[in-house]
C-alpha cells in the first residue's frame, strides 16, 4: 500500500496517490478530440462527419476545463508545507491566467494577418 503525505486522507484518490491517472485520462480525451478535429475534413462534410467533429470539439473543451482543477489539486497535494502550497498555487494561477489570454491573442492575430494577406 502506498502512503499519502497527509496523515488523514480525505479522498480515495489522495490516499493512494493516483491523481496522475485522472489527469492523464483528461489529457488523453483532449488528444483524441484534437485528432478527430484534425482528421475529419470540414469542407463538404456530411452530416455524420459534422457530428463526429462536434464530438471532437466537446472532448477538447472538456479536457481543457477539466484539467484545471486536477492540476490545482495535484499541486496542492504535492506541496510540503502550507507556505510552499501558498506560493506554488499563487505562481500556478498567476502564470496560467497570464499565459492563456496572451497565447490566444497571439494565435488569433496571426490567423487574421494571414487571412488578410491571402484575401488581398
Amino acid at each position: 500500500m502506498l502512503y499519502s503525505r497527509r496523515s488523514e486522507p480525505h479522498l480515495f484518490v489522495e490516499s493512494y496517490l493516483q491523481n496522475s491517472l485522472f489527469a492523464a485520462g483528461v489529457y488523453i480525451s483532449g488528444i483524441i478530440g484534437w485528432a478527430i478535429l484534425l482528421t475529419v475534413n470540414p469542407v463538404h462534410a456530411s452530416k455524420s462527419d459534422l457530428h463526429v467533429r462536434y464530438f471532437g470539439c466537446i472532448a477538447v473543451v472538456c479536457a481543457g476545463y477539466g484539467a484545471i482543477p486536477l492540476i490545482i489539486s495535484w499541486q496542492s497535494n504535492n506541496s510540503g508545507s502550507q507556505s510552499q502550497r501558498a506560493v506554488a498555487l499563487g505562481m500556478l494561477n498567476t502564470i496560467g491566467q497570464y499565459l492563456n489570454p496572451e497565447t490566444g491573442a497571439s494565435i488569433c492575430v496571426q490567423e487574421v494577418l494571414t487571412l488578410s494577406t491571402i484575401e488581398t
